[in-house]
C-alpha cells in the first residue's frame, strides 16, 4: 500500500498530516538541551522528518539513518550530505529493527506505529537501541481518529444487515500509549494529543484521500474489504447526512505524541512509598512568613528577623510582616 502511494503522481497533495506530525515532533527537540548526533528515524515513509528538521541544527544531529519496509518510499527519501547530516537509508522490517544494543542516541518515528503488529516489542527494541539517557519520539494515529467514519460504517452496517463488524483497525488511545511506553522500560514517559479536523468534498473523496496517503490498509481493518459497494455507497450517504457543511463533509485526525528516556541513574526518581517527611493534610494550615535579617541588607527588616512557619490566627496576618500568598 505505501509502494502505491509512494508512486503516485499527485502524492504530495496528501503529505499534510505527515508534514504537521514531523513538525510537531521535532518541535520537541527544542525543549531539551542535550545533543543527540546519532539518530535513527523509524517508518520515514517519504521523509517528513528530515525536511522538518530543516538546516537548524536541531538537536545536534549529526548523523541520520532512515528505516522503512517500503523501497518505493525510500527513493523518495534524500540521502547524503544534507543540512550539515550525513543521512543514509535502510530498507527494514519495523518489527526487526537493524540496530546494536546501545548505539544511538535518538530514536524517531512519526505516524508509523500504527502500522505495525507487535507495537510494544518495537518499543522495546527502540529502547535497547538508545544508549543509557537517550530519547525515543514518536507520533502515531490515536483512537478517536475517523470517528465520524466509524459511526457511519456502524450505521449503515446495522441498516443494510441488521449488525457491525469490525470495518475498522483498533487504534491505541493516550492511556494505551503511556502503557506502552512503561512496559517498554521506558524511564520519563510522557505522552500528549493534537485533533485536527479536515474538510473533504464528501465521504468518498475522504476515502480517496486516505488511498493517496498511504494510509487505508493501516485504518481499515480485513472485514473492510468485503464490503459490499451498496453498503460503501451507504455508509458514504451517512457520512454526508451527519457531517456536511457548507463547505463539505469534516474528518477528525488525532495524533498521540509519546517521549521516553533510555534508563540511567542520572534521572530524577520517585521517592519510596513512606518516606515523606510532612502530611498533605497540613497543607494550608501553615504557611511561611519571611521576615527580613539586618545581616541581609533587607529594607523594612526586623532587628534579629529569621524566616519562621506559624499559624496563621482568624482574621489577620500575624505580626512581625505580612504573609507569603497562597
Amino acid at each position: 500500500q505505501r509502494d502505491a502511494a509512494a508512486m503516485r503522481a499527485d502524492r504530495g497533495e496528501y503529505s499534510l498530516l505527515r508534514d504537521i506530525a514531523a513538525e510537531n515532533l521535532v518541535d520537541r527537540l527544542d525543549d531539551t538541551l542535550r545533543k543527540f548526533p546519532n539518530t535513527a528515524e523509524v517508518g520515514c515513509a517519504d521523509g517528513a522528518v528530515l525536511r522538518a528538521l530543516g538546516g537548524y541544527g536541531r538537536g545536534g544531529i549529526k548523523r541520520l539513518v532512515q528505516c522503512d519496509h517500503s523501497n518505493e518510499m525510500l527513493e523518495l527519501c534524500q540521502h547524503g550530505r544534507i543540512h550539515d547530516v550525513d543521512v543514509s537509508r535502510v530498507r527494514a522490517d519495523e518489527e526487526a529493527l537493524p540496530f546494536a544494543d546501545e548505539s544511538l542516541d535518538l530514536v524517531l518515528s512519526n505516524l508509523s506505529l500504527h502500522w505495525i503488529n507487535d507495537v510494544p516489542g518495537t518499543l522495546i527494541q527502540m529502547r535497547r537501541a538508545l544508549r543509557p539517557d537517550g530519547l525515543m519520539l514518536a507520533s502515531m494515529l490515536g483512537g478517536d481518529t475517523l470517528f465520524e467514519l466509524r459511526r457511519s460504517l456502524v450505521m449503515s452496517g446495522l441498516e443494510r444487515y441488521g449488525g457491525v463488524s469490525a470495518s475498522l483497525s483498533p487504534l491505541a488511545g493516550v492511556q494505551d500509549a503511556g502503557n506502552l511506553l512503561g512496559r517498554a522500560g521506558f524511564a520519563l514517559p510522557a505522552v500528549d494529543m493534537d485533533t485536527h479536523t479536515f474538510t473533504f468534498p464528501d465521504a468518498l473523496s475522504l476515502m480517496y484521500s486516505l488511498q493517496g496517503m498511504g494510509e487505508n490498509n493501516a485504518i481499515f481493518g480485513a472485514e473492510f474489504r468485503h464490503v459490499s459497494r451498496d453498503a460503501l455507497l451507504a455508509a458514504a450517504a451517512v457520512y454526508d447526512s451527519l457531517y456536511k457543511g457548507p463547505d463539505g463533509v469534516t474528518a477528525t485526525f488525532q495524533i498521540i505524541y509519546m517521549s521516553g528516556w533510555a534508563p540511567h541513574e542520572s534521572q530524577q526518581r520517585a521517592k519510596a512509598r513512606g518516606s515523606a517527611e510532612l502530611s498533605l493534610s497540613d497543607l494550608g494550615t501553615f504557611q511561611t512568613v519571611f521576615e527580613g535579617d539586618e545581616e541581609d541588607g533587607m529594607p523594612g527588616a526586623a532587628a534579629g528577623g529569621n524566616p519562621l512557619t506559624e499559624r496563621i490566627p482568624p482574621g489577620g496576618v500575624p505580626e512581625g510582616g505580612p504573609a507569603v500568598p497562597r
